[in-house]
């Protein structure tokens, strides 16, 4: 079953993509990390502290970490897009076998995880990052 959570991961990536015209970042990420969580409070999610992160495993990121809905989530703010997409497979390295996702829109990248099973049928993960990606 190992391969189950990296199919699930998989989906969720799939839906929250963005179909877009590509030009410019979401309108939640324009405003940086402080940006991404307003947009999730706004949407009714329960977003818990956000604390300095190692940013190191993240690609060079400034990261914070934090809770939201009781699932983990590392939001890392890049010098550019192009530093943030190329950070997107450390982020994918991070989550391991657990349930998650690695995306960066813009200058930011968002990592998600369910190591806590808190969200068995990803709906929470679903949400923040279609929100991440300004759906």
């Amino acid at each position: 079953m190992r391969s189950l959570p990296l199919l699930i991961a998989a989906a969720l990536a799939a839906a929250a993509c963005d179909d877009g015209d590509g030009k410019g970042a979401a309108p939640s990420t324009t405003g940086g990390v402080d940006g991404v969580i307003d947009a999730w409070k706004k949407a009714g999610l329960t977003v818990g502290k956000f604390d300095a992160a190692d940013g190191a495993k993240y690609g060079g990121g400034e990261c914070k970490a934090g809770l939201v809905n009781s699932i983990e989530a590392v939001l890392c703010t890049y010098a550019s897009p192009e530093l943030a997409k190329a950070a997107e497979p450390k982020g994918l390295a991070t989550i391991g076998e657990a349930t998650g996702s690695s995306l960066a829109e813009g200058r930011v990248l968002l990592v998600v995880v369910d190591r806590r099973k808190a969200d068995p049928e990803g709906r929470t993960i679903n949400q923040a990052t279609k929100i991440f990606r300004g759906r």
